[in-house]
């Protein structure tokens, strides 16, 4: 039986796994339209072209690099396919491969550097030197990629405030200062003083004259850039515009992010500026202008001063929002495309915001305002780093929810090595396995469509191992260069986009709601207190499986007045600062509603608008509870609690289920453990879905066993009656359902006298022509073919006295596996379980032969002489297979 949603059985390309398209050349039309066939075959229904570091930056948006852009769009119109327009070169929106500034100098990026001035008798000397870009670190290509020459060189040295602090107030000092300048560096003097002052503090801005990127405050910059980024696509592909290209994709728009030997106070590097930014600032108070900028610059904990510089960076935020994003999505619209795309993210591979990007003050990338962006978006979108849980599918689906959508896009890269791997030399050891779980568990936290990084157009070369440089290097895997890839990835594929509308029409259920501490922010910066506290919280609400999302400042009003109905706690993390007395009135609403308001960490102690502090509606708690307890700590349930009862230990199972439109409950089951898990649904008249089939199957066994890996999806039409009744149901049922071949093997398992261990002597051949070596099958092929990527068979023999069915479990792989039996194909498994089910006739009495073909990574070969890796990865079986008999019906 076909499952009834036919969204569900049928897949949209939005919901579908998407991916950038990494150019390394110029293509021509046969590779073009070759790989584009090679995406649609394997479930990957939209892409983005991304002209990465090794294309040469001269050919970007040529005629001919615009060309192989209409024939990937012609060929993905006629697989009705969608395309997304990624809009920079490398990434980093803002350059349009350097094009921009071209002819336009005036145009480049410029910054504001400072520095503390001792002064006598009101003089004193300082300096600007030994300015560091924030893209060394990334290498000398990626150098050569921002600047001319691979060098960021100065001009137009300009000193934007001079200031003093006194007993009487902040005083300027513009007069007294002078500036003499090189294209490294700055000498500053002040002279003729007021002798009473004892410091100053000098403010001054230098436009890069070298650096390709725009200067994203200044308006005709960011015309120039859409002039010069945008307008060729539209161009050559505009045809196609709302219909196979659908939307246009920011990338981490930002200008980059300077040090230098002489910066202080409480802001963490160079802050992007136009030579109008500061006298805009003046807006938010003439006779506060002064203070405001000696309060951002410097430090301080005084709340008054703490008021001034949330001010500042909220004015900052809006206007390089408007200014950059609002110019965006305005020529977007206009060509009847959507908009999406992601900023900076501090939290990726992780659920603590400040971690990641520490070395760039991200409150000059939009105010790390991340609800404010989305209004500039049509498809909310993040950024998430390796195979680990983290914050970015659960922040992005919240911001979307605060926008009137759900869902959220999520680009995925690898990055992280193995222990005592290079930094920065990828994960070309990426099994389908650890992509699947990485992919289900972003779905279950709001993820819609995984923009997977990257789809290579070649696997690059052996000469070197420079990062980025070499293509073989730049963020690997190229997913389509892995082994298992043109076996197995479609399969993955439609389990993935059906997961996602499986999961689309569902009512949120949040019961606890995380406050996204936006003015700590803007006054306190993106490290500390507050997003320890933060990333604490959110770390624990994911382990306890706790229906959480973050909430906005700007949501507190509709929060009390009941948008978010399944609520019951809003924790504050470690907030210092808040907008004024209407946001602690709408604290006090949403606790006279019901729902708990939890604080730790620091409290409450400025206002922004310069208001009065009083004491909030708050618990304040010593520390986030363990996990363990959490659930109990807030007075809430798990999510699906209402769905589904574990009967036992249930670490790794994740769980969210909800009502769809039709007023049925749906709960999606995942075991991303390592124990089995049982229990129960709480439910009548179930149905299960497969995701890999689209097939329903009703249940008559309310009772489940899911398998490490394992995901099962649940439907059903009737509340829940109470977990009494329907374990009365359960015990009293024996007929065989969807969930039979989990409980079947539990029960196989437990009966030892039905197991067979294959301990006995395997071989091990290379496909496609290799010779059979022997292999210990607990430890991997590594062990014997240290430098081999590929496929490869291991096979054995057993012995059967009477023949009988059989399930045959691999306990661990490392890749995806095919199972034959005497010479006859069983079947194939691209992830866990790793378990296959042997019809009867393919066995007979005495010896059978067993082939395992296991599809393993690439690293191998692509790490093997480079030194990135200190040993092997992991390939092949990792445990000796088992063979578990299946009695024969009587008769």
């Amino acid at each position: 039986m076909i499952a009834d949603d036919a969204s569900f059985v049928t897949p949209d390309a939005w919901h579908s796994p998407a991916t950038y398209w990494f150019w390394h050349h110029l293509p021509d039309e046969e590779q073009v339209r070759t790989q584009v066939r090679q995406m649609h075959a394997a479930g990957i229904k939209s892409f983005q072209v991304q002209a990465r570091l090794s294309f040469p930056m001269h050919e970007y948006l040529e005629p001919a690099y615009l060309a192989a852009c209409r024939w990937a769009v012609e060929e993905a119109a006629a697989l009705d396919m969608i395309v997304g327009f990624y809009d920079d070169y490398n990434w980093q929106t803002g350059q349009a491969g350097g094009r921009a500034v071209v002819g336009n100098d005036h145009l480049r990026e410029r910054h504001l550097f400072w520095t503390r001035i001792e002064l006598s008798q009101g003089a004193g000397t300082g300096e600007i030197s030994g300015i560091v870009s924030g893209t060394e670190g990334l290498g000398p290509a990626a150098m050569a990629w921002h600047y001319d020459g691979g060098v960021p060189l100065w001009t137009d040295w300009r000193i934007e405030r001079a200031l003093a602090s006194s007993p009487s107030g902040v005083v300027d000092i513009a007069a007294a200062t002078r500036i003499e300048a090189t294209d490294t560096e700055a000498a500053l003097s002040i002279t003729g003083a007021d002798p009473a002052l004892e410091s100053a503090l000098v403010l001054v801005s230098a436009r890069s004259s070298t650096s390709h990127l725009v200067n994203p405050l200044d308006p005709e910059a960011v015309d120039r850039f859409i002039e010069a980024g945008y307008e060729p696509f539209r161009e050559a592909v505009g045809d196609h515009f709302g219909s196979t290209v659908r939307y246009v994709f920011f990338d981490q728009p930002h200008a980059v992010y300077y040090d230098w030997a002489q910066r202080s106070g409480g802001v963490g590097s160079s802050v992007p500026i136009h030579t109008t930014t500061l006298d805009l600032a003046r807006a938010l108070g003439e006779d506060t202008h002064a203070a405001t900028i000696w309060a951002v610059f410097t430090e301080t904990e005084d709340p008054a001063a703490l008021a001034l510089r949330a001010r500042f960076w909220q004015f900052y935020a809006e206007l390089s929002m408007e200014g950059f994003l609002g110019k965006l999505r305005d020529w977007s619209h206009r060509y009847g495309l959507l908009q999406s795309g992601h900023e900076v993210l501090t939290h990726i591979g992780t659920f603590t915001p400040g971690t990641e990007f520490g070395d760039w003050d991200l409150r000059a990338n939009f105010g790390l305002d991340h609800f404010g962006v989305d209004a500039y978006r049509d498809l909310t979108a993040v950024d998430a780093q390796d195979g680990v849980a983290q914050l970015s599918p659960r922040l992005g689906d919240s911001i979307a929810r605060a926008t009137g959508r759900t869902g959220t896009i999520v680009e995925q890269y690898f990055l992280t090595p193995p222990e005592g791997g290079t930094p920065w030399s990828g994960h070309w050891g990426l099994t389908l396995d650890e992509l699947r779980s990485t992919t289900i568990r972003h779905h279950l936290a709001g993820m819609r469509q995984m923009v997977f990084h990257g789809f290579y157009q070649t696997h690059g070369h052996g000469n070197d191992h420079e990062s980025m440089a070499n293509p073989r290097f730049d963020f690997p895997p190229g997913i389509n260069f892995e082994p298992w890839f043109a076996d197995f990835h479609a399969a993955y594929a439609t389990e993935s986009a059906r997961l996602s509308e499986f999961l689309e029409p569902l009512s949120d259920e949040a019961s606890v709601l995380l406050f996204w501490p936006l003015r700590t922010i803007w006054t306190h910066g993106q490290s500390g207190d507050h997003f320890d506290q933060f990333g604490a919280w959110a770390k624990a609400l994911d382990t306890a499986g706790i229906a959480w999302r973050v909430v906005d400042e700007r949501s507190l009003s509709d929060i009390a007045a009941g948008t978010v109905p399944t609520a019951r706690v809003l924790i504050l993390p470690g907030v210092r600062t808040l907008a004024g007395a209407a946001s602690i009135e709408a604290l006090e609403a949403i606790d006279a509603a019901g729902i708990r308001v939890l604080s730790t960490g620091f409290g409450l102690e400025t206002l922004q608008d310069g208001g009065d502090v009083r004491a909030l509606p708050a618990t304040r708690l010593d520390a986030v509870p363990d996990a363990e307890i959490l659930a109990s700590r807030l007075g809430v349930s798990r999510s699906g609690d209402s769905g589904f009862v574990p009967a036992g230990p249930s670490a790794g199972l994740r769980i969210r289920s909800g009502i769809d439109a039709s007023g049925r409950t749906r709960v999606a089951l995942f075991n991303d453990g390592t124990e089995s898990v049982e229990g129960s649904l709480l439910g009548e008249n179930i149905v299960e879905w497969a995701a890999t089939t689209g097939l329903a199957t009703a249940l008559h066994d309310a009772r489940l066993t899911l398998a490490p890996g394992e995901l099962r999806l649940l439907v059903w039409d009737e509340p829940a009656t109470g977990a009494g009744s329907v374990a009365d149901s359960a015990a009293g049922s024996d007929t065989a359902s969807g969930s039979a071949a989990s409980a079947d093997f539990a029960t196989l398992r437990s009966n030892a006298t039905n197991v067979r261990v294959l301990a006995g002597d395997w071989d091990l051949t290379p496909l496609p022509d290799g010779s059979p070596v022997p292999v210990d099958v607990t430890a991997g092929w590594q062990t014997v073919l240290p430098e081999y990527s590929g496929a490869a068979t291991y096979r054995t023999t057993f012995e059967l006295a009477e023949v009988s069915g059989a399930i045959l479990e691999l306990p661990s792989v490392s890749g995806s596996a095919r199972l034959s039996i005497n010479g006859t194909t069983v079947g194939e498994r691209g992830w866990r379980p790793y378990r296959f089910a042997i019809p009867v006739e393919l066995l007979r009495k005495g010896t059978n032969e067993v082939a395992i073909t296991v599809f393993g990574s690439a690293a191998n070969e692509f790490y093997a002489g480079t030194g990135l890796r200190p040993e092997p990865e992991l390939n092949g079986l990792l445990a000796t297979p088992e063979l578990f008999l299946t009695p024969l019906a009587e008769g």
